[in-house]
């Protein structure tokens, strides 16, 4: 087989990543936002009175009143993972999340909370426990979601181009999602709705660019000038020739950048989950993937030709 695609190291590549962030996991658990973990959130009452008895809103204190509330958070080990203003009947609230079901001392933050706001215990509602919005139903969908891509995929890797190398497609679609929340995991970014959002559309995409991977092999095959090619060499040449790919890498990682160096906390997790999850299906789908294709391919063509010299020796027995 080919010495270009190294098939062992990438094995090795990939099974020490999930090995080590199942680890972590296991010790640090998941870093969760609120919307999937759960957590808990605190009300705080933003509206206020003027000397002449006219009611304002307090919508222009928020943002002075949340980098206050990160303070306190943070003093007690937790961060804020969102926040929202909130209109009721006669008054406005801002409502702060944090994505931790296990906190401590929630009287003294709450005391805390009000002292560097300069409101009274009564304008701070008491800290209570939130449900994740990451409930069985979503779950349900988004495994028949997957299920139908993996499945409609394969056969269309199969009907078209073999079972092999719709096999190798399966195995693309699978790696990319297991590796991508890997690497979410092991780098400790905040797994969100987002990030999880991002992990699909990424195997989506790598999905129909590898398609066209394989599509570009079986073009090569019939021309002359790569009939000589080895599988491997072949599959090297088509990922190469992929330019819509490569681009699409490319405008990923200026994205996810320029996500990461803007200061809002969501922002900056969605640019970090695009440029890890970018890595990944760059890894899987231009590298791994062709190179177990390749490999079974010859695996293949080297089982076809030993029949062949078998029957040939059997005829020339007889």
């Amino acid at each position: 087989m080919n010495k270009k695609y190294p098939l062992k190291i990438f094995a090795i590549i990939s099974l020490v990543i999930i090995v080590v962030a199942s680890i972590i996991t296991g010790v640090f658990g998941i870093h969760s936002s609120s919307e999937i973990g759960g957590g808990k959130q605190i009300t705080i009452k933003t509206s206020y009175l003027t000397t002449t008895n006219e009611k304002m809103d307090g919508r222009e204190k928020v943002d002075g009143f949340v980098d206050k509330v990160k303070t306190v958070f943070s003093k007690h080990g937790t961060y804020v993972d969102s926040y929202f203003v909130e209109d009721r009947l006669t008054d406005t609230y801002l409502v702060v999340r944090v994505p931790n079901l296990n906190l401590k001392n929630e009287e003294s933050i709450r005391a805390e909370v009000a002292e560097v706001l300069a409101l009274t215990e009564d304008e701070v509602s008491e800290i209570q426990k939130i449900d994740s919005y990451f409930s069985n139903k979503t779950i349900m969908y988004i495994g028949f979601a997957l299920l139908a891509i993996i499945v409609i995929a394969f056969f269309i890797g199969f009907i078209r181009y073999g079972v092999l190398s719709g096999v190798s497609l399966l195995f693309a679609i699978m790696h990319n999602i297991i590796l991508s929340l890997a690497m979410i995991f092991l780098t400790r970014i905040q797994f969100s709705m987002i990030s999880l959002s991002i992990v699909l559309a990424f195997t989506i995409l790598g999905t129909f660019e590898y398609i066209v991977t394989l599509e570009r092999c079986k073009e090569n095959k019939k021309s002359k000038q790569y009939e000589l090619l080895s599988e491997a060499e072949n599959m090297i040449t088509a990922t190469k020739q992929n330019f819509a790919a490569i681009t699409l890498a490319i405008a990923a990682t200026v994205i996810s950048i320029t996500f990461i160096c803007i200061p809002i906390n969501h922002i900056r997790f969605a640019g970090l989950a695009i440029l890890t999850t970018c890595i990944s299906s760059a890894y899987t789908f231009f590298g791994i993937s062709p190179a177990i294709c390749a490999a079974l391919n010859e695996m293949r063509k080297t089982k076809q030709k030993e029949k062949l010299s078998t029957d040939v020796k059997t005829k020339k027995t007889k």
